[in-house]
């Protein structure tokens, strides 16, 4: 991701085709950013921050080029207000990402809870407001994998692997549509999912989405690989 980030055993290593999430929920709300003066950022499964911190950073680096090009068409706008939130079951990953956050200067834009994929909805720091983007690299890979990826990059077993691939992807949307509130109207959802099996994680989406929203697109990383799911919520 071109970003330092600190680790530990508690959270994955970050790798370069997850830049692929970053690079579409910032190109998204830029657009955004020509419309509203705030702007916010809910990632699922934090981990280390990798994800929300790149967002965020990424955000303010564009605008910064953006405005002070004597072309920019938004070069007479106020900076939009960025904010973030990162949810994660472990609290060590929550504490290397706090850190994250001090080290990048985004700890006063960034909160960090410690929740689940199923439980984030009922917690009391997302009352704010609704977000406008959604970033989730949840566990995908089956256990036939895990001898071969853990002895390779040492990560944490249960931030890689799951018995069904599928689970994740149901749990959220699930999650979200008890709460459908949660995510403004035309705001994005976008899940990381590997290069084998795609299309019946897509189908699976697909089908309990319903008529809570739509996908749009499914992106490839820089090495041709299926990398990341972009969701359009509706309700």
């Amino acid at each position: 991701m071109g970003i330092r980030f600190t680790i530990s055993p508690s959270v994955m290593i970050p790798r370069a085709p997850s830049s692929t999430l970053v690079s579409a929920a910032v190109q998204y709300l830029l657009t955004k950013s020509l419309q509203k003066q705030s702007l916010r950022v809910l990632d699922l499964g934090t981990g280390s921050g990798c994800l929300l911190i790149s967002t965020i950073l990424k955000i303010q680096q564009q605008y910064h080029l953006q405005t002070s090009s004597p072309t920019s068409s938004i070069s007479t706008l106020q900076s939009p207000r960025i904010e973030g939130v990162g949810i994660d079951i472990d609290p060590d990953c929550l504490k290397i990402a706090s850190n994250n956050a001090i080290f990048h200067h985004v700890d006063h834009i960034t909160t960090f809870i410690e929740s689940s994929f199923s439980t984030f909805h009922t917690h009391s720091k997302l009352n704010e407001s609704s977000f406008d983007v959604l970033l989730c690299n949840p566990p995908y890979l089956p256990p036939v994998h895990e001898s071969i990826t853990t002895l390779q990059f040492h990560d944490p077993v249960l931030s890689i692997y799951v018995q069904d691939p599928k689970q994740h992807y149901i749990e959220v949307i699930q999650t979200l549509q008890k709460r459908p509130e949660l995510m403004k109207v035309g705001s994005k959802i976008i899940f990381e999912i590997g290069n084998r099996g795609w299309q019946s994680i897509v189908e699976s989406i697909k089908i309990q989405l319903g008529s809570h929203g739509v996908i749009d697109d499914v992106l490839r990383d820089s090495w041709g690989g299926h990398r990341a799911i972009i969701i359009t919520w509706k309700s």
